[in-house]
């Protein structure tokens, strides 16, 4: 079954980061993982830590690993935001009829404006990483108002916004429409899709 973004997106991609790094999840565990969080308040991290070890780990010494991945791709909400001056950039976050945030229409934008790589794209892709943490990134704590990178690109697909980029650095090609014949092209385009993908999760986290 494909996963369309989102959080159920966000899962996957840490699981085969877990994988990455020696840790064994099969699909039985990722299921009881993405069954874990529907039980525990996603804003509480230390309990989808311990919801998630519980459901993935079978090994003590995978732990520190685990932990260190956990912090990275779910990270923790420091501080408070202070928001920038974004409107005469004309940068919104794309919505559907009812308000609710377009997802695809988002990954849309994020990707060309990632692709033009001019000044002024770069801008609009900052003040709109800087409109993701204000909008969809906040959440009140003990402490007051917070803001969460994680919370802030759950609607992002970033498989769906490489591939965008992906495509629009390679082109149609008539004489090679698969681009089999391209495989140093591929990769290189490929690496600069992840490239300008990450720089975009830098700019949601750089906001929190």
């Amino acid at each position: 079954m494909a996963v369309q973004g989102g959080i159920p997106a966000h899962l996957v991609d840490f699981v085969e980061a877990l994988r990455r790094k020696g840790i064994p999840v099969g699909p039985s565990e990722a299921v009881d993982a993405a069954a874990a969080m529907l039980h525990v308040d996603l804003l509480d991290r230390q309990a989808l830590r311990e919801a998630m070890a519980s459901t993935i780990l079978h090994k003590p010494t995978h732990r520190g690993v685990f932990d260190q991945l956990f912090d990275l791709w779910f990270p923790a909400a420091v501080g408070g935001h202070h928001p920038g001056e974004v409107a005469e950039l004309e940068v919104e976050i794309p919505t559907n009829p009812d308000g609710s945030v377009d997802p695809e229409a988002l990954n849309r934008l994020i990707a060309d404006l990632l692709l033009e790589d001019t000044e002024e794209s770069r801008a609009k892709a900052r003040a709109l990483a800087e409109l993701l943490v204000e909008q969809l990134g906040s959440y009140d704590s003990v402490n007051g108002q917070r803001f969460s990178a994680y919370q802030a690109l759950s609607p992002l697909d970033t498989n769906s916004i490489m591939q965008r980029i992906l495509d629009g650095l390679l082109g149609a090609d008539p004489f090679d429409p698969d681009g089999a014949k391209r495989h140093a092209e591929k990769t290189a385009a490929a690496n600069s899709a992840a490239d300008m993908v990450r720089g975009f999760l830098r700019e949601v986290a750089d906001e929190t």
